[in-house]
């Protein structure tokens, strides 16, 4: 991706002056390039202009200053990054011919003809940031409120039908999001099926955060779509004391104990599902001893269902 497709023109109180890479530039450009002790001090006024920052905005994000953090204002990590460029040469800020005024003779003697009339003033350059709100199993969440910080204030949108909302904005730098209320993305998530997680890895713009942890917000990117994707919490408790008598899956009254733990699971988490896993010892096959597990699991599961016939199949 070219850094600046074009030459960009910046004007301030001095005059103006055209921004161009150097491997485009002739050798008389080159040698004319100002120093920068002329533009240096010039810079904070070609970045107070909204349509220039707009359109250098480019050499920010893919070109970085490694001195500059990213946790810097993006107007910092702009003026950084141009400041490099042109250090390095790798921009040239050359000054921008004067036109000749209308009527004047120019150098070969003739009369400039008058400029073309000036184009309508248009609104200031306009950018846009979304998002995309997807549960554990990629299908969209909707109705969702989410807070976008953008342009020095907040803005409240609601996810769509495809769970995605999108936010317009005259705002150089980033923006951010965050879900405005996490129960009511609970319950929005409690009135939908519970997917099976299909996750194949976090990707460029992709955020995964657990419903029982989200973040405080997520940075967004101008023109481009981010994801979040909500998973469902997974607890893990280990329950010491499940025994069953040798080779069979009646549990002992010992067991009593572990399902005494199970209960106090479901008191402190009462929306999650249980999945039950049993296990054997190391003596005899591999292959019997996970059947064993599975029928010891089944076993218990029927037991905290109360599914007597599932129960007493075991004894």
């Amino acid at each position: 991706m070219e850094l600046l497709t074009e030459t960009i023109r910046v004007r301030d109180a001095s005059g103006g002056v055209i921004l161009r890479f150097a491997r485009d530039a002739t050798q008389e450009q080159r040698r004319a390039a100002l120093p920068p002790s002329l533009w240096k001090p010039r810079m904070a006024a070609w970045l107070a202009d909204p349509t220039t920052r707009r359109r250098l905005l480019r050499l920010c994000l893919t070109t970085p200053d490694p001195r500059v953090g990213s946790d810097a204002p993006p107007l910092t990590r702009l003026r950084s990054s141009l400041e490099r460029l042109l250090l390095a040469g790798t921009v040239l800020a050359l000054r921008e011919e004067r036109p000749t005024p209308p009527g004047a003779p120019s150098a070969s003697g003739r009369t400039s003809p008058p400029p073309p009339a000036a184009p309508p003033p248009t609104d200031e350059v306009r950018t846009w940031f979304a998002l995309r709100v997807l549960d554990q199993g990629s299908q969209p969440v909707r109705e969702l409120r989410v807070k976008v910080a953008v342009d020095g204030g907040t803005v409240t949108a609601q996810t769509d039908d495809a769970g995605e909302l999108r936010v317009e904005a005259s705002t150089f730098g980033g923006a951010s999001a965050a879900v405005v209320s996490a129960e009511e993305l609970r319950q929005i998530l409690d009135g939908q099926p519970t997917p099976e997680l299909r996750l194949s890895g976090a990707a460029a713009g992709v955020h995964i955060h657990s419903l029982a942890n989200l973040p405080r917000s997520i940075a967004l990117r101008p023109e481009a779509q981010v994801t979040l994707v909500i998973t469902r919490p997974v607890f893990r408790a280990r329950l010491i004391g499940m025994f069953f008598e040798s080779d069979k899956s009646f549990r002992l009254p010992a067991a009593m104990t572990g399902i005494r733990g199970i209960r106090r699971l479901y008191d402190e988490h009462p929306r999650a599902s249980l999945l039950a896993v049993g296990h054997a010892d190391t003596a005899g096959e591999a292959a019997y001893n996970a059947a064993l597990s599975l029928v010891r699991a089944d076993a218990v599961a029927a037991f905290l269902t109360d599914d007597v016939a599932g129960w007493e199949a075991a004894l």
